[in-house]
């Protein structure tokens, strides 16, 4: 274990010089203390209080992002963070970033005077000055769809652009499109850069002109989409990837503009928060207008035997398209006392909703019999395959017995064989 001394003797200064840099001390220069920090950064020095310290202290920074309110696109996420923090004994601070800040102090160093033993790095560029650091980091981190090469001290979560825009594209060319577009977000997020990458292969392995004509970046809103609309049509695009929902609801409503017929003349596909809730067709009918709370995105619902749960709106996509349908439909939901309501303002029937998912089906040329209920038996499947606890599941979706969510497991083991039995390497090798 590396000690005082040994920062001593790798400086050629007394120990004591060394601890008054590591406290911080005001009778040694700012450069002395630099170095002192470096150097016990470098040889893997853990202080004294770190050690005593019975609760480890996690540091949340958040950089190009709202994150304060409850409607805000990062309010969820750090929330989640948190709430798992604490229950595993950690203190969490949350600290607003900017590149000057991360000028004035390399990463190590600030983690290691501030006495963090680890990090959670939300919304960063690639060019911001931390990004090129964390590359040697020895700092437990974790980054928020970015991601650093070989470093086994920095982890990353985030949503899988391969396989979500290969079926995408997948899905496109059976219905006979070659000039597929791809309308991305800002050129400095690392997810856009891995969105691009994941268009790029599914092109390639579908044997397609990867013509960058048909590519624009904007930013992850609904209101990009007008700036780049024309112009991808105008160069041939029959059909547009779109790098999340909301970018995918700003075509649809220019393409209503521009008098574009989706998806005759035009095929759009959006990218994450397709499934929000798990909710049953009876309980979304029946949503009363004052259960749905778009400004802390919550929905009380009142499920079987009038049994009570709080389910939260995760997805800024769904929350935006809610709050816009809201204020379009304001005198019937007021006429009917019904969130959802139909054009007579009245509660709108579950048959409605099974006609608009048909339709829907239909436009999109997709040969299935979609129900209802399949989208909620796709938000469990896909949660228990992420790996959430089951009784968190069983939570969202009401189930009064953990025996019926159980049903679910079985279905991803059924997946989970199939993908063994069809797509093994090794599935045809005999013994």
């Amino acid at each position: 274990m590396i000690t005082i001394k040994d920062i001593a003797n790798r400086l050629g200064i007394a120990p004591s010089t060394v601890s008054k840099g590591l406290n911080d001390a005001n009778d040694i220069s700012p450069e002395l203390k630099k170095l002192v920090l470096d150097t016990a950064i470098e040889m893997g020095y853990v202080t004294k209080r770190m050690k005593k310290e019975t609760r480890k202290r996690l540091c949340i920074f958040v950089e190009n992002m709202k994150y304060e309110m409850p409607g805000d696109f990062g309010f969820d996420i750090i929330l989640g963070f948190k709430q798992a923090a604490v229950r595993d004994n950690w203190d969490v601070t949350i600290i607003p970033m900017n590149p000057l800040l991360q000028l004035h102090d390399p990463y190590d160093r600030y983690m290691v005077k501030n006495n963090f033993h680890g990090g959670f790095l939300i919304g960063f560029a690639l060019k911001d000055p931390w990004m090129n650091q964390l590359a040697s980091t020895t700092i437990p981190t974790v980054l928020f769809d970015n991601y650093i090469r070989k470093n086994p001290n920095v982890a990353y979560v985030g949503t899988d652009s391969f396989e979500g825009i290969d079926l995408a594209v997948d899905h496109l060319t059976k219905l006979g499109h070659t000039r597929i577009a791809l309308l991305n977000g800002s050129p400095d997020s690392m997810v856009t850069a891995n969105r691009y990458d994941a268009y790029v292969s599914s092109m390639q392995s579908h044997e397609l002109e990867i013509d960058e004509n048909l590519v624009a970046y904007g930013h992850y809103v609904e209101d990009s989409a007008k700036y780049h609309l024309p112009t991808l049509v105008k160069n041939g695009a029959t059909a547009i990837v779109c790098g999340n929902d909301l970018l995918a609801v700003g075509v649809i409503r220019e393409c209503e503009k521009l008098n574009i017929r989706i998806p005759q003349e035009l095929s759009v596909v959006g990218f994450d928060n397709l499934f929000a809730t798990g909710i049953r067709i009876s309980e979304l009918c029946a949503l009363s207008a004052g259960n749905v709370n778009l400004y802390d995105r919550t929905i009380l619902i009142y499920g079987k035997g009038s049994k009570e749960r709080r389910i939260q709106i995760g997805s800024d996509a769904v929350a935006q398209i809610l709050e816009r349908y809201q204020c379009d439909f304001q005198s019937e939901i007021q006429s009917s006392g019904h969130f959802f309501a139909n054009q007579n303002g009245r509660e709108l029937s579950d048959q409605a909703v099974r006609r608009m998912i048909n339709k829907y089906t239909s436009l999109a040329a997709i040969d299935l019999h979609i129900t209802p209920h399949m989208f909620r038996h796709t938000f469990a499947t896909s949660l228990l395959e992420a790996d959430v606890d089951i009784r968190y599941i069983q939570e969202m979706l009401g189930h009064s017995s953990i025996n019926i969510t159980e049903i679910y497991t079985h279905v991803a083991m059924s997946k989970q064989r199939d993908i063994l039995t069809t797509k093994h390497p090794r599935k045809d090798f005999r013994i």
